[in-house]
């Protein structure tokens, strides 16, 4: 059961404010979580937040990139946006890739439950999608965004907290049934090419969007807002 001494700090505002909601700082993780409630310009207020999740050390720049502006742009459109840099307790020991990515999915959940009374929207990129993966296993939604995901991880990759076995990082095995819409956004060359084709990518997606690049904010912006459209949220 979630307890509230988990937290220091927990600050409130208007929830028609367009700056910020809450602030929650941590005594046990060092995750961070910024809750920001829609403009009063906005046409409606929608029920159902936009989380965006990221890992705080794992390929930031790749990772983050775009996040804030679709946050920003989604916000104004009157969804409440949730924006999640998760970090696990200092000097954890090294665990397997599988075991880690459902530790960043419980602490995923922890901040989720403060902030948020319906199953939200998950929209991440890169290498965080492992967690979204993990999160939806065990956990509600509403939706799921993924941008540019891990479908192949290549020999090299160097994730903090976790150990790697021989030469290669191997994707998890995640196991869930998709009863929610899923889109995904990923580079037509990605999309062309099989080899880069993981398992889950198999399952009935709402919604493939290829994109000639995947630093193209406002085309990806279009996309997640025509889809956030189409599934009613």
């Amino acid at each position: 059961m979630f307890r509230l001494l988990h937290f220091t700090r927990y600050q409130r505002a208007s929830l028609r404010r367009p700056d910020l909601l809450y602030l929650l700082d941590h005594t046990r993780y060092a995750s961070s979580t910024i809750v920001r409630a829609p403009p009063s310009s906005a046409p409606r207020e929608a029920p159902v937040p936009l989380v965006f999740p990221t890992i705080r050390g794992w390929y930031d720049q790749e990772s983050k990139h775009g996040i804030n502006t679709y946050a920003a742009m989604l916000r104004e459109l009157g969804f409440t946006t949730i924006e999640v840099e998760l970090e696990l307790e200092k000097g954890s020991k090294e665990k397997k890739l599988d075991d880690l990515v459902r530790d960043y999915a419980k602490e995923l959940r922890s901040e989720i439950a403060l902030a948020s009374i319906f199953p939200p929207v998950l929209i991440s990129r890169g290498v965080s999608t492992l967690a979204v993966h993990a999160y939806v296993e065990s956990y509600p939604v509403s939706g799921i965004g993924l941008i540019g995901p891990v479908s192949l991880v290549p020999r090299i990759l160097t994730l903090p907290g976790a150990s790697q076995l021989g030469t290669r990082t191997t994707i998890p095995e995640f196991n869930y049934e998709a009863n929610f819409p899923i889109c995904l956004i990923e580079s037509d060359e990605v999309l062309g090419n099989q080899e880069h084709v993981s398992p889950w990518m198999r399952t009935e997606i709402s919604r493939v969007q290829g994109v000639s690049e995947l630093s193209d904010e406002r085309r990806i912006y279009g996309i997640l807002r025509s889809w956030l459209d189409e599934i009613g949220v």
